[in-house]
Parts: structure tokens; C-alpha cells; sequence
């Protein structure tokens, strides 16, 4: 069982049985399945580096690797790839996707690349709220440093946190904002 949740759960079902001719689906035909079977409108990804712009629109045809993890706010009809980086930054996720706490676990995907089974992305389908998704504040030993252009390469100081907004929802109201 991979949640509490039994109508997740028959998602994950769904999605774990998923076949295409008896063989593996390839991974653009995982992600296809994966959207028409939750119906996701917006599929979004991370920057984790990009302290103004943390999440940007997701290319059509993006290719999905083993390092990825593939996140679905099924009340929100939107999904978030995310690297490992990006997950380490916010508590909860790291929680659980990382440190497999908690009763709801992450599926990972299988597919076919050339005829080879191979194990996909990780993907995980949540309720939880886009506004309890806080960022992590950076620890001791994180040295990054603002400059501005006008100081003439001296750095004005070093950052205090990875990004100017304080949860995953700020983040994407503000990019949909200003996009």
C-alpha cells in the first residue's frame, strides 16, 4: 500500500498496472497516461537555484529521468518535477519522499527506453496544501552572496534564505503573476 488515501491509492493502482501492448510504456507515454488519469492542468518545474523564480512551466515533451520525482496536488490539478535539491529545501517533502516517513509513500515509475525496462521517476500524489509547503532557511554553512551591479562586483551580503518566498504556493502565485 502505497497510501492511506483509497482514492490516491487507486490512482497509484492505475498507474502501477499501466501497460502498452504487454510491454513497459515508455516515459513520454507514462507522462501522457499520468496527466489524462489525474487530469492536470499545469505541470511546473524546479529551479532550485533561481532565488526570484524557483518553479517555471514545464517544456511539452520533457524527458523524466530516475533522479526525478514527480508531484501531483490532485486538488490543485497541478504537477511539480522536482529534483532532489529542491526537495531537501522543503521540510515535509523531505520527510517524506527522502527520509520515507509517514504512511504515504512515493511510487516509482517503470518504462522502456529501447526495448530495456528501466526504473523512471519517482512519483507522489498529495492533498497537502501548495501554503504548507514551506522553505527550509539555509544552515551555517550555506555562503551564497548577493551582488548587486551598481557595487561594482563587491557582494552586498550573503543570503539568508534559498528563495525571496516563504512556500511553494507564493512561489507559484507570483510566477503565474508575472509570467
Amino acid at each position: 500500500m502505497t497510501s492511506k488515501d483509497e482514492y490516491i491509492q487507486n490512482m497509484y493502482n492505475k498507474i502501477k498496472n499501466y501497460r502498452v501492448k504487454e510491454l513497459l510504456p515508455t516515459q513520454p507515454q507514462m507522462d501522457r497516461y499520468i496527466e489524462h488519469l489525474m487530469g492536470t492542468q499545469h505541470m511546473f518545474m524546479t529551479e532550485s537555484l533561481s532565488y526570484k523564480k524557483p518553479f517555471c512551466h514545464a517544456k511539452k515533451g520533457i524527458l523524466l529521468g530516475y533522479n526525478q520525482t514527480i508531484i501531483i496536488f490532485i486538488d490543485k490539478g497541478i504537477s511539480i518535477v522536482m529534483t532532489k535539491d529542491m526537495i531537501e529545501k522543503i521540510p515535509i517533502l523531505r520527510s517524506i519522499i527522502i527520509d520515507g516517513n509517514g504512511y504515504d509513500k512515493p511510487l516509482r515509475l517503470k518504462g522502456c527506453y529501447d526495448e530495456e525496462d528501466i526504473d523512471g521517476p519517482l512519483l507522489y500524489i498529495t492533498k497537502l496544501p501548495l501554503d504548507s509547503l514551506i522553505f527550509d532557511t539555509p544552515g551555517e554553512d550555506y555562503d551564497v552572496k548577493r551582488y548587486n551591479s551598481n557595487n561594482y562586483g563587491i557582494p552586498d551580503k550573503s543570503l539568508e534564505k534559498y528563495f525571496m518566498f516563504d512556500n511553494v504556493e507564493e512561489a507559484l502565485v507570483n510566477y503565474k503573476w508575472y509570467s
